[in-house]
């Protein structure tokens, strides 16, 4: 007999053919694998256990009058346990069924997967519907500090919060919110204040997702506790705090032996005026007022020369990052960081000098720390330099169409590739212990990219070279 159902015979599932009188007309290997009958002309439920009759019955009548049915049912009365999930049509042409099966082992054997990694997961992960939480794995149990599922389902999510979140949006009211954003978006992603059975409050991570079930929505929320990740970040900043304040403390030390040289040469001159004018009105009657005059004149210079340097050293060492942006000339930058590293320069025998930087050019910035990178990078190129024979620095100003161009170069060797990679990285250093945190480099990056340049060392310079640049204003 011609196969009527030749092509579905050909798929690796069970396959058979019954007449309006369910008796079996033809069927497939994979049929007669599972049930050992090789025979036609058998009754389709004696293929089964007899308790299944009912079932196979109403599953015939509905595939008559709909077209087709399911039913999940053993494969056979001699093999318990060997479930399939069993899908009839009724052709009313012919007037047969037929029947075609699907294993429900691999199925279960996913479910079974699934609902372990369900149970195994370290995140609490549960379920909930427009009435509150249907479903939780244990770690829900554990980080809620409950001890049975019953205690936990009906409970709605702002009932396992405080009152009001830190945003002082009340739970109840925000949890809603929450819940409607994951189901407009597809997802929603934030952080969530839960309390504990205990009454201790826990700062947290919650993924919601929507699912749809028999045509009915569920919301799968994912909690992550992260208390213990927030406190240690804490810990970390503070430290940074710490180290950043080290680092600018480390600088200003730096300084103090410069500005020392800074103040102390001029006092001198001040002196040694003052000393020599008292000792002329001491021996002479006559005062030589041209003499006195350029003297105090040339005092008076010196003590404004003082107090700038004073002015520089004080706007320098204050917290200036929530200062506004102001159109400055880079000249005026460069005459304060002169201030207060020329003299030091010159006593430990560098050569210094600014190229390019007696010419006009404006920018947007915050000048204290634009001041205070440059600084950090004179100090740095004298800390490599110091003991070095014909030691310089030299600054190099220049400008384009679109920015303002600073190179600070010294008379040190290219720093090794291997080093240099990892300059930026905070707290990285080259320096001996006690002499630099590994800071300085770092936040004069993050500075200079706050005002939109760019910072970076220069690996094609035969010397030690860093570069930065700032947008010119409009």
């Amino acid at each position: 007999m011609n196969s009527i159902l030749s092509p579905i015979m050909a798929l690796p599932l069970p396959v058979c053919l019954i007449d309006r009188r369910y008796q079996t007309l033809e069927f497939n290997t994979q049929w007669t694998d599972i049930f050992n009958k090789h025979q036609s002309k058998i009754s389709i439920f004696d293929y089964f256990s007899s308790t299944d009759k009912p079932k196979i019955e109403l599953a015939l009548n509905v595939s008559r009058s709909e077209g087709n049915a399911q039913l999940e049912l053993d494969s056979g009365a001699d093999q318990p346990g060997s479930s399939y999930l069993w899908s009839l049509s009724y052709d009313p042409g012919n007037e047969t069924y037929t029947f075609l099966g699907q294993s429900l082992i691999p199925i279960r054997n996913l479910q079974l997967k699934y609902e372990r990694m369900f149970q195994m997961t370290s995140d609490a992960v549960m379920l909930l519907d427009e009435k509150g939480f249907t479903d939780c794995n244990q770690a829900t149990l554990g980080i809620f500090k409950m001890n049975s599922l019953e205690e936990f389902i009906n409970k709605h999510p702002g009932e396992l919060s405080p009152e009001f979140q830190p945003d002082g949006e009340s739970s109840q009211v925000k949890a809603d919110r929450m819940i409607n954003e994951a189901i407009k978006k597809g997802r929603n992603f934030f952080e969530w204040t839960h309390r504990n059975s205990l009454g201790e409050d826990f700062l947290c991570e919650v993924l919601l997702s929507p699912m749809t079930f028999s045509g009915k929505i569920y919301l799968q929320a994912s909690v992550r506790d992260i208390s213990e990740r927030v406190r240690l970040q804490k810990e970390i900043d503070d430290s940074k705090v710490v180290q950043i304040n080290a680092a600018r403390m480390a600088s200003l030390g730096e300084m103090a032996g410069g500005i020392a040289h800074e103040i102390n040469n001029p006092l001198s001159i001040i002196r040694a005026q003052a000393e020599h004018m008292d000792g002329l009105m001491k021996r002479s009657e006559k005062v030589d007022k041209d003499y006195f005059s350029k003297s105090i004149s040339r005092i008076i210079r010196t003590c404004d020369r003082i107090g700038s340097i004073v002015r520089g050293l004080k706007q320098l060492s204050r917290d200036s990052s929530s200062d506004p942006m102001l159109k400055t000339d880079f000249r005026s930058v460069l005459e304060q960081v002169q201030d207060l590293s020329a003299e030091r320069m010159k006593n430990s025998q560098i050569h210094f000098e600014i190229i390019g930087g007696d010419q006009e050019v404006l920018v947007d910035c915050r000048s204290v720390e634009i001041s205070q990178v440059l600084l950090n990078l004179l100090n740095n190129s004298f800390d490599a330099i110091e003991n070095t024979p014909d030691a310089w620095i030299k600054v190099f100003v220049e400008k384009n169409s679109k920015e303002l161009i600073v190179k600070v170069c010294d008379s040190g060797p290219k720093i090794h590739a291997g080093v240099a990679a990892k300059l930026m990285q905070p707290f990285f250093t080259t320096k001996e212990v006690g002499k630099g945190t590994g800071l300085g480099l770092s936040i004069s990056k993050k500075i200079i990219e706050k005002h939109l340049g760019e910072f970076y060392y220069d690996a094609n310079s035969p010397h030690t070279t860093f570069i930065f640049t700032l947008p010119l204003a409009d």
